[in-house]
């Protein structure tokens, strides 16, 4: 064979082979590539079945019933395990390599710190809310003649407040991620978002009606309230007519309902001085606003009706100083019977967690006369708020602010201390019914309610 064709047939066999060694490659590339691919979808659905667990266990908090809700709060192994294994799932080489894969690599980086976030959640403030149910499970809140055991409350509510503030950070920390380019990602960021930011919400509700508590029952002195009875029947900015005020006391604990009176038996003309803010002339026109104390819930600024009705108190002659007022509609005394147990009337009406609303709304107006209906409103009320804080132990608690909260929600009960200190917590309480002018939602240019939820 001539010397040329030797020398063309070792190169095509040294082209051959080094064909065949780069193919071999690419097919050992792609081997690997496949098996990395594998491997991160197997680990990203065994993260998505442990955040499932974690979610469905954490419901409980938030949505169930008080005991259930106790229970769980308990022992919270099994969420600090399933969230422990859905980081897992997600960490390592592999995990931190996609991350700065193109297109996609911005997606695994936002999963990964949600799945991290959810796992601090878990192992550290879990914890913290469930040192807060043992603070009040394990101790006794009735002293048996009405008086609440404020110091295991106080307690509560300061550990709360450490809970709430290692909530907010962590639901800020998901809020701030930015959207997912992959769709199957970003629905899931966004449902991730949407329950965080709402057990955020209800820590931070939960957190203000606690530390409420204190001064609101007297904790720091002696307090006086005014109640105001609205019906929804004659509907007005804040709920109703208010049909009658009675009062009620609050001493280190214990709770003392005084009479409720008729809108009848109040002075005229105790709150005109309130009435000079621009356009109330128009606004109010034909509603006798701070004249009569039945139109004073004309306004939706909560605040200022408590303002105005601490007037018309302090001008009855059975009135006096007051600390706050409170104000209730059907609805709200309901759900407050419904939690702490039935009204019997004196006509022998047992009013319940069912009828209450139907019978003051409906009922007393076709069955009894003006005077009357006022009379069973003011006796309904008066029994609520008496039964609200007796014999009370943890469900108790738990129930009363739950219901509290959601009946604040609803707009059926409102809140205002003139006590500034007391003012930031009912403010996260979300009971105060006031409006600002820093609340303007960007959208739709209308001022919010701090009483939202």
């Amino acid at each position: 064979m001539p010397s040329h064709a030797r020398t063309v047939t070792r190169t095509t066999h040294r082209v051959r082979n080094a064909l065949l060694v780069v193919l071999l490659l690419l097919v050992v590339c792609a081997a690997a590539a496949g098996f990395s691919g594998f491997k991160l979808y197997k680990s990203a659905m065994s993260a998505k079945a442990h955040l499932n667990n974690v979610v469905n266990a954490a419901k409980v908090i938030k949505d169930g019933s008080t005991d259930d809700m106790v229970k769980a709060l308990s022992d919270v192994s099994y969420i600090q395990k399933e969230a422990a294994a859905a980081k897992q799932d997600v960490s390592g080489g592999l995990w931190t390599l996609a991350e700065k894969m193109p297109v996609v690599g911005g997606d695994v980086k936002t999963a990964r710190t949600a799945i991290g976030t959810i796992d601090d959640f878990a192992q550290t403030t879990l914890p913290q809310l469930g040192k807060v149910v043992t603070t009040l499970t394990g101790a006794s809140l009735s002293s048996g003649d009405g008086q609440l055991n404020m110091e295991p409350i106080i307690a509560a509510a300061q550990q709360l407040a450490t809970v709430d503030q290692s909530v907010q950070s962590q639901a800020r920390t998901i809020q701030d991620l930015p959207d997912a380019k992959l769709g199957v990602v970003n629905n899931a960021l966004q449902n991730g978002k949407t329950q965080m930011a709402a057990l955020a919400q209800v820590t931070e509700n939960l957190s203000g009606m606690l530390n409420m508590l204190p001064n609101f029952l007297g904790a720091n002195g002696a307090r006086n309230y005014v109640l105001l009875a609205q019906t929804n029947s004659e509907i007005r900015g804040t709920g109703g007519l208010i049909g009658s005020a009675g009062s009620f006391s609050a001493d280190n604990g214990k709770i003392a309902v005084g009479e409720f009176h008729a809108d009848a038996e109040f002075p005229s003309n105790a709150a005109l001085d309130d009435v000079n803010q621009d356009g109330d002339g128009t606004l109010y026109s034909g509603l006798y606003f701070g004249q009569v104390i039945h139109n004073l819930s004309s306004t939706p600024d909560f605040p200022r009706v408590a303002s105005m009705a601490q007037k018309f108190w302090q001008a009855a002659p059975f009135g006096g100083s007051s600390d706050g007022v409170m104000s209730l509609d059907p609805v709200a005394l309901q759900a407050m019977i419904g939690a702490t147990g039935d009204v019997t009337l004196s006509d022998g009406r047992v009013l319940n967690g069912s009828n209450t609303a139907e019978f003051l709304l409906n009922g007393a107006y076709k069955e009894l006369t003006p005077s009357a209906q006022d009379q069973y409103f003011s006796e309904t009320a008066a029994q609520a708020v008496a039964h609200l804080f007796s014999d009370m132990n943890t469900q108790k608690l738990m129930t009363v602010a739950k219901t509290m909260l959601r009946m604040a929600e609803q707009r059926h009960l409102y809140f205002w201390s003139f006590h500034e200190e007391d003012q930031a917590v009912l403010r996260s309480a979300g009971v105060t019914g006031e409006i600002t002018n820093d609340a303007k939602n960007p959208v739709t240019g209308v001022y919010s309610n701090e009483m939202q939820a």
